[in-house]
């Protein structure tokens, strides 16, 4: 008679690791410092999300006003952008429903008529007040001088 119990732990064990390694891998990917943001966004902007504007064309879409492009095409201000409403399956993504108050947003280009994230939950910063909320971004404090992380994100731009 054979013991299958250290066989059954031998796989339960492997199976842990394996979990702690794709977890580990999982929050490397999803790092991002504020350059790394910058230079993977096309479009940087600076807003809030437009609850009394015109409904979006789709339940997919939602409007943003811009009051200020910090990098891309300075022409955005002129109307409210759409950003995409539809996470894509396997990734943290902002409820954008759920966000309120100022906003600087990193967005990839525009597709299909709507701007995405470039990344992820990431490429939301929360402004309140004269404080930004750069708890997100790896190299960032949690809160710093709103002025302070726009004259950043100005200096990477120009780089």
């Amino acid at each position: 008679m054979t013991n299958s119990k250290p066989r059954a732990t031998s796989i339960s064990v492997i199976a842990v690791l394996m979990l702690m390694l794709a977890t580990d891998l999982l929050a490397k990917t999803t790092a991002a410092t504020l350059p790394e943001l910058v230079q993977e966004s096309s479009v940087i902007v600076y807003g809030h999300i437009d609850t009394v504007g015109s409904p979006p064309p789709r339940a997919s879409w939602v409007s943003f006003k811009v009051s200020e492009v910090i990098k891309g095409n300075p022409s955005l201000t002129a109307e409210a952008i759409f950003l995409c409403n539809s996470p894509p399956p396997m990734r943290e993504y902002p409820d954008l429903s759920k966000l309120t108050g100022n906003l600087v947003l990193f967005l990839s280009s525009q597709k299909g008529g709507c701007f995405d994230f470039s990344h992820t939950v990431k490429s939301v910063v929360e402004v309140h007040g004269d404080q930004a909320t750069t708890v997100v971004i790896d190299d960032q404090p949690d809160t710093q001088s709103f002025k302070l992380f726009l004259e950043k994100l100005r200096n990477l731009v120009a780089k």
